[in-house]
């Protein structure tokens, strides 16, 4: 395997991580701030959740589409998306590595 193809690896895994750290963190803080009642800090919870898509799901995913033609990993990431984005309490569902795992099976 050439030296390229394992860096090029290295670097969608360690941007996995990163994608599934973030979640990690703001899945729950979301999930809190949409729960406290107050308009304002639900506010910033779903500020903080649109960020997060628009700023590291949705630069991920197009990288690694465009690096690996994965588009099955849509089959995977999109309906996680909706479904932790529909309802506050499913915010929760961001702790599980998502992101890392299908990379991992994908690029074995």
């Amino acid at each position: 395997m050439p030296l390229e193809t394992i860096l090029n690896k290295k670097q969608i895994q360690s941007s996995a991580d990163l994608v599934d750290t973030i979640d990690l963190i703001n899945g729950p803080l979301c999930y809190l701030l949409l729960s406290t009642g107050s308009k304002t800090l639900e506010n910033i919870g779903i500020a903080l959740s649109i960020s997060e898509i628009l700023f590291s799901k949705i630069p991920f995913v197009t990288s690694y589409i465009r690096q690996t033609k994965d588009y099955k990993a849509l089959i995977y990431w999109v309906p996680k998306e909706v479904l932790c984005n529909s309802i506050p309490v499913n915010g929760l569902l961001d702790i599980f590595p998502a992101y890392r795992w299908r990379t991992e099976v994908i690029l074995k």
